[in-house]
């Protein structure tokens, strides 16, 4: 099992365009623009920094959870 923990987004063409990203601190998640970083909230923050993602996501980070025995 992983859990998300960060997106780097990409809007623009291959020539030009703007990355944000999107990263998540214990159970906030922020979303990151330039110089500028918002509250994208908790719980629900989540399912919208992903609809934001759909179809922009460049990279996804990912941290593998501890499986118990």
């Amino acid at each position: 099992m992983y859990d998300l923990h960060a997106t780097i987004n990409h809007t623009g063409t291959l020539h030009q365009g703007h990355y944000v990203a999107n990263v998540r601190v214990d159970r906030k998640w922020y979303h990151c623009n330039d110089a500028h970083v918002f509250d994208a909230g908790e719980g629900d923050g989540e399912k919208a920094v992903l609809e934001a993602a759909v179809g922009e996501a460049y990279m996804l980070f990912y941290i593998r959870r501890d499986v118990q025995k």
